[in-house]
C-alpha cells in the first residue's frame, strides 16, 4: 500500500494537462472537498487544481483506497489502487 500526499496527486493532475511548463502550473492551489457518508464518515474527497476553468481533477475514494484522475473535461486519465491519502487515512 502507498501512501500519496496531496502535493503529489496535485502534481500527478497538473502534469496531464500541461505537458510543457508544468513546473509553474504547480503554483496552483489544490482544493479538496471531502463528502460525508451518513455514519459520518469520509466517502469520497474530490480534488482540484484552481483555474478558470479548474484544470483538472482527481477523485478519491477512502473505502476502497482508489484514486482516479480526471482531465478538465471530465474524461478520466487513469487510476491507482491501495492507495492512501494523506489525512483521509
Amino acid at each position: 500500500m502507498e501512501t500519496m500526499t496531496k502535493e503529489q496527486v496535485k502534481e500527478r493532475v497538473v502534469r496531464g494537462y500541461a505537458k510543457r511548463g508544468w513546473e509553474k502550473e504547480m503554483e496552483r492551489e489544490l482544493v479538496d472537498t471531502p463528502s460525508y457518508c451518513e455514519y459520518g464518515g469520509v466517502g469520497a474527497v474530490l480534488l482540484a487544481v484552481r483555474g478558470t476553468p479548474p484544470r483538472g481533477y482527481a477523485l478519491y475514494i477512502p473505502r476502497y483506497r482508489r484514486l482516479v484522475y480526471y482531465d478538465s473535461s471530465g474524461r478520466g486519465t487513469g487510476s491507482q489502487d491501495n492507495i492512501i491519502l494523506e489525512g483521509y487515512e
